[in-house]
């Protein structure tokens, strides 16, 4: 996080969960609850590689396929938010998704 998001001004609040967007209603209610209550700006959604929520469906296609449909999800009840999709890589390298 600190070599990819350097901005040290900014201010974020770091929310990890195992799985990341599979749980998409869970995720869309702490959404709310950082635009509503801390005015967020720009969300940063992060899957990885291996990941063992996924299990056998941890491939790089449904990774981006999840990261696609959480930003529709969430641009459809915020618009206005900012939304970077970003697939890691055990080895450190951040692959950006659009």
């Amino acid at each position: 996080m600190k070599e990819n998001f350097k901005d040290k001004d900014r201010k974020y609040d770091l929310i990890s969960l195992a799985g990341s967007t599979k749980d998409l209603d869970f995720v869309s209610k702490q959404v709310d609850i950082s635009v509503n209550y801390h005015h967020i700006k720009q969300l940063v959604l992060i899957h990885h590689e291996e990941c063992a929520a996924y299990g056998a469906e941890s491939t790089p296609e449904k990774h981006r396929e999840d990261l696609l449909k959480a930003k529709a999800k969430v641009n459809e009840k915020h618009p206005a938010l900012q939304v970077s999709l970003f697939y890691l890589q055990l080895d450190g390298t951040f692959n950006e998704i659009k």
